[in-house]
């Protein structure tokens, strides 16, 4: 595993040793190399546990291989990076970024009638449902 290998905890004692910022970014995809968090999680605490309760107190920022997602990922990192430079550093919370055409800046829209089915087996869904149904107006349950 990831964690197993000698430079990556030559790299992560440097980084905590100078106490320089670090930032997770986790590969979900198995087929490119990746691993679950969970899996990453215990290789990294069966091998420097004092390491892993600190690497992984955040959530760590996942990157995806569709593109509007790896877009959202990459600002993710940006606004981090920018927040440990010297201009940003001293403002309590990263600095916003906003790309042209990102998923988070568009405006949804239902076309046509859309039902939705609610499981009583699945808690929350429900409020869910009824959140889209005042936001679109157009759902049937």
């Amino acid at each position: 595993g990831y964690f197993f290998s000698r430079n990556c905890i030559r790299e992560l004692d440097s980084t905590f040793s100078q106490c320089k910022p670090y930032l997770v970014v986790h590969e979900a995809d198995e087929e490119r190399g990746g691993q679950s968090l969970e899996v990453l999680q215990a290789d990294c605490f069966s091998c420097r546990p004092e390491l892993a309760a600190v690497l992984f107190k955040e959530d760590p920022i996942t990157w995806h291989r569709v593109a509007d997602f790896q877009l959202l990922s990459l600002k993710m990192m940006s606004e981090f990076i920018l927040h440990a430079t010297p201009a940003f550093k001293t403002l309590k919370s990263p600095p916003r970024l906003y790309q042209r055409g990102e998923v988070l800046r568009k405006q949804l829209v239902l076309r046509s009638k859309t039902v939705v089915y609610v499981s009583a087996s699945n808690p929350g869904v429900l409020h869910i449902a009824l959140e889209l149904m005042n936001r679109f107006g157009v759902l049937g349950l």
